[in-house]
């Protein structure tokens, strides 16, 4: 095995590793959110009752971009693992999406840019799905 296939499974490690970070804090994080937003009373009480467009639209966006990180994240891990030739685009895409996640995010976006971008390691890669030789990059 080549040191630049250990790599990408590396990489692949820490993007499962990542998605299962998303999940456990941001339901927790959301959950707190939805539990804090429920205590609080209103002017509306005892009626009428608040819009549903106001309360539902903030928890439908929230759970969607975090159904959409966690989902790039797996994808990411699953097709590196695997070696599938749209792994590296969809790689790179999660790692756009984890940039804004200070600081574990944005570690894993920049060594995943770092193994990932250039056309050294595009070759890298495509040879590693083929199964051909690294060494007859050089």
């Amino acid at each position: 095995m080549s040191r630049f296939q250990r790599t990408v499974r590396r990489l692949s490690r820490f993007w499962y590793l990542f998605a299962g970070l998303n999940v456990v804090l941001g339901f927790m994080g959301l959950f707190a959110v939805q539990t804090g937003l429920l205590m609080h009373t209103g002017p509306w009480e005892p009626w009428p009752h608040p819009y549903i467009w106001d309360w539902t639209l903030v928890g439908s966006t929230a759970w969607t971009l975090l159904s959409l990180r966690i989902v790039a994240a797996v994808a990411a891990g699953w097709g590196m693992k695997r070696l599938t030739d749209w792994s590296r685009p969809v790689s790179l895409i999660a790692a756009g999406l984890a940039f804004l996640e200070f600081p574990i995010g944005f570690a894993l976006a920049i060594y995943t840019f770092s193994v990932l971008l250039g056309k050294h390691h595009a070759l890298l890669y495509s040879r590693l799905g083929t199964h051909e030789s690294p060494a007859a990059v050089q």
